[in-house]
């Protein structure tokens, strides 16, 4: 009974500390996160198999940004149009947007943010970069 009870504790102290650690992690990539980012530029590329289709870099307006809140709501400015909705830090390399799309986290420090992400529709393969500056 005793060792039943011991591996019972050793479990429940494994789950709390990995449960712990990747709550620590999303935090401190929302803390890193969080604040006004002036969006610089954006990449798109659409490839079928080897074959690129489409290739594009679009430099932004200098007033272009997106400002990610610590209550996880953002708010973005692009072309003089707003837009505001919710995200979500999963781990500490994926952002969610509104509860839909998932960028993968290439790059943050406290300057530059790097946002990446990728979806194929029939046998076309689209991918975009988004980067960002404090």
């Amino acid at each position: 009974m005793r060792k039943i009870g011991s591996l019972l504790f050793a479990l429940l102290a494994i789950t709390f500390i990995i449960g712990t650690t990747s709550c620590s992690k999303e935090k401190r990539t929302q803390n890193k996160i969080s604040g006004k980012w002036d969006i610089e530029k954006s990449t798109y590329k659409i490839t079928e198999g080897n074959t690129v289709i489409d290739e594009e870099t679009i430099m932004h307006n200098p007033g272009d940004y997106i400002e990610f809140n610590k209550d996880g709501s953002y708010e973005a400015v692009i072309d003089g149009d707003s837009e505001s909705g919710t995200y979500k830090i999963i781990g500490d390399d994926q952002i969610q947007i509104d509860n839909e799309d998932i960028a993968t986290i290439e790059k943050l420090s406290n300057s530059e943010l790097t946002l990446y992400n990728q979806y194929t529709e029939q046998d076309w393969l689209y991918e975009n970069r988004i980067y960002l500056t404090k």
